[in-house]
């Protein structure tokens, strides 16, 4: 791509897209869509891989088909590898990392690409998605089994890091993390509240929805959910389940949504004994619905 204007355009349409996936998940494809157009019309720009990293994300989770989607990833991570801009590449790592590496690989391998990609987006500059690789440091260390010391004590660096940085949407999110991982350090009294050192939930959901950020609003009610089954709320759980499934486009391409299914699963199985009548009926279909997807996915897993 060789003419001013139509790069200007890519670079634009590329870091909009950032904002769009946290408030306007449904619009996310559609710039993505634009920036690949504009390269098979005018060739490649240092933004083109990242579209194609984007590309993998729809055609793995919209259309299910996770081979081909993980090709365009790695084609996108070939490709990035011909640019001379550090920055561009620490959107493009964190793009295939977090959206489409899952798919192939256990999530314990990626965790720290995040905290390599994290340090090269502060050095390059591109402190939106250093910020990005913060919160999937903490978010992807919570649901690999990392020990909850060393966990807590990388997720209070990162707040310490995001604060500083002045990037809000990461923070909120590295905080929904930590404050997990506060809870689960220390036995806690309510496991269905949010609410501690590191993030309050009844502070926090308001400021959530003004900004209109669906992320950070499923990982509150994922979290919780996660908190309730470990702590065997199971109701308050299943609550936090349905709040949860509300938002969950908000983490379109992500672990997350495989994650959810499965901890949602198996709150039901532990309700379905005590369910009568048509609850009993509509929880069996639940379970039976989530059965399909994890079955799916498990065909595609590491």
């Amino acid at each position: 791509m060789t003419r001013p204007e139509k790069i200007a355009v890519t670079g634009i349409i590329n870091y909009a897209s950032s904002a769009a996936y946290f408030a306007m998940p449904k619009m996310l494809p559609l710039f993505i869509l634009r920036i690949v157009q504009l390269s098979a019309r005018y060739g490649n720009s240092d933004f083109s891989p990242i579209s194609y990293a984007g590309l993998g994300l729809i055609i793995g989770s919209i259309f299910g088909r996770m081979e081909q989607g993980f090709k365009y990833g790695r084609l996108a991570m070939n490709l990035v590898e011909s640019v001379n801009n550090q920055a561009i590449k620490t959107s493009v790592f964190f793009f295939f990392n977090h959206f489409i590496r899952h798919w192939k690989e256990p999530i314990h391998k990626i965790v720290p690409d995040f905290a390599k990609t994290y340090q090269t987006g502060l050095e390059s500059g591109n402190f939106i998605y250093a910020a990005y690789c913060a919160q999937a440091c903490s978010g992807y260390g919570l649901a690999s089994s990392k020990k909850l010391k060393e966990l807590k004590n990388n997720m209070a660096f990162y707040s310490n890091s995001l604060d500083k940085i002045k990037h809000e949407t990461a923070l909120h999110l590295n905080n929904i993390f930590y404050q997990t991982a506060l809870k689960l350090f220390q036995e806690s009294d309510n496991p269905s509240e949010l609410s501690g050192k590191a993030y309050d939930e009844h502070e926090m959901v308001p400021i959530h929805r003004k900004a209109e950020d669906k992320t950070a609003t499923f990982c509150l009610y994922f979290e919780k959910l996660f908190l309730c089954y470990m702590f065997y709320d199971l109701e308050n759980a299943n609550k936090n389940a349905l709040l949860a499934k509300d938002y969950i486009d908000g983490v379109l391409g992500t672990f997350y949504i495989p994650l959810f299914y499965f901890y949602e699963s198996l709150v039901l199985i532990g309700l379905y004994p005590g369910t009568k009548g048509f609850k009993k009926i509509r929880t069996k279909k639940r379970i039976y619905d989530n059965k399909k997807k994890l079955k799916k996915w498990a065909s595609n897993s590491p």
